[in-house]
This record gives C-alpha cells, structure tokens and sequence, in this order.
C-alpha cells in the first residue's frame, strides 16, 4: 500500500517526524500554550490496484497546502 502523510496545524504543515515529536512534546510540557496539536492527515487511493500518478497530485494538490 501506498500513502503520503503529513502533520498539520492551523499556522504549518511538515512531514518531519522529529518535528511533529519536538511540537507535541513541547505543547504537553506547557500545557497546551506552545500552540495546537499537529493533527496527522493522511493520503490513500482509493483504487490500490490501479498505478497512482504521484508526479501529478505532488505537482498540483500539494503546493496548495504549504507543506514545507
């Protein structure tokens, strides 16, 4: 299976693990007042058996999402 995911707040979007850790981390340690919780979004054809055109919906869709 394949998929793309991504970690998403309302002022960023990153698909760095480290990252989402590092803000989940710091928002249980201040109690919430570091800001909101990255929610994980993620991406799955719906048709696994037929080929998915990644180049297209990476060229097209992303870049409308600010992902960094």
């Amino acid at each position: 299976m394949e998929l793309l995911y991504w970690f998403s707040t309302d002022k960023s979007s990153d698909h760095s693990l480290p990252r989402y850790w590092f803000e989940t981390t710091l928002r249980r340690i201040t109690l919430g007042q570091s800001g909101c919780e990255p929610i994980l979004v993620l991406f799955r054809p719906h048709n696994q058996s037929d080929q998915f055109d990644w180049h297209r919906f990476t060229e097209v869709f992303l870049p409308r999402l600010n992902i960094q």
